[in-house]
């Protein structure tokens, strides 16, 4: 089994990076340990994670958050190559977000004999995640983006837990190189016929698989993904309203305005006034 681990930064007590594994069906990582809180980010493949009383299936549909001080093995039971984003941290990082934390994050904190937690994915994680595994750049500086994890981690530890996940791995592969088409191109003029070419499946059939799997149509999540680029456009009065429909992928600017105005309960310009300019770093 071949990985590489790539840190892309490290900042107050966290650290963020890239892991890629080039394995085999059937093959197992052997014990390893815990040392740190993770969060673990599926780009793209599947792997079984194994601990002494739990078994989770982990795919791009699920983000797992695992506690420290815990014996683990990834077991791997297919031949697609494993690209995981993962965020690492301690207990002086985990009390500063536990304000945020949902009831179902302190019950698996206090929970003595959990190792790890199953939580359900949501689109503008998966884009979110993509953008972010990509590290600084001239477009996204050291500073934005060390708050935009924060902002991920703050929003992923304050949700419900969710276990159900299948094994079809060929199928999950299909969704995940259509997150990773939707997540490059998401400005475009994209076509079902596009994604699904993209994932390797016949139109047809790629769009019911990815409802049932991800919860979303193909144009839903298209939306979701456009409307989150949206709201972080919003926060830079650089650009204008209309500018920023365009730059979310939104040819006619009334629609973004309506379309954003339902999803959100405001204009995006009254978005723009009334919200607050997020926390650039986390306190110390």
């Amino acid at each position: 089994m071949t990985a590489t681990d790539i840190t892309l930064q490290t900042f107050h007590g966290i650290k963020v990076g890239n892991y890629k594994c080039q394995a085999c069906a059937g093959t197992r990582s052997g014990v390893e340990y815990t040392p740190v809180y993770t969060l673990i980010f599926l780009l793209r493949g599947s792997f079984r994670h194994s601990t002494f009383r739990q078994s989770y299936f982990l795919t791009s549909e699920f983000i797992l958050f695992k506690k420290p001080r815990f014996d683990f093995e990834a077991i791997h039971e297919h031949y697609i190559h494993d690209d995981c984003f993962y965020i690492e941290f301690g207990d002086d990082v985990l009390d500063q977000l536990a304000s945020s934390f949902s009831w179902d994050i302190l019950s698996f904190l206090k929970n003595q004999d959990s190792a790890s937690l199953l939580l359900k994915s949501r689109p503008h994680d998966s884009f979110f995640t993509w953008y972010l595994s990509r590290g600084t750049n001239d477009s996204l500086g050291t500073l934005e983006y060390q708050s935009s994890i924060v902002q991920l981690m703050t929003s992923v530890l304050g949700r419900e837990s969710n276990t159900a996940a299948s094994a079809n791995h060929a199928l999950h592969d299909s969704i995940d190189r259509a997150k990773q088409f939707i997540a490059e191109n998401y400005r475009e003029d994209i076509s079902l016929e596009h994604i699904s070419k993209a994932s390797l499946v016949s139109p047809f059939h790629f769009s019911r698989v990815f409802k049932r799997n991800t919860g979303f149509s193909p144009h839903q999540y298209l939306l979701e993904v456009r409307l989150h680029n949206a709201r972080k456009l919003l926060l830079d009065y650089a650009l204008n309203v209309s500018e920023v429909g365009y730059a979310s992928g939104f040819s006619n600017p009334d629609y973004f305005v309506t379309l954003f105005k339902n999803r959100h309960g405001v204009s995006p310009s009254r978005f723009r006034k009334t919200t607050l300019t997020p926390s650039r770093s986390l306190k110390q």
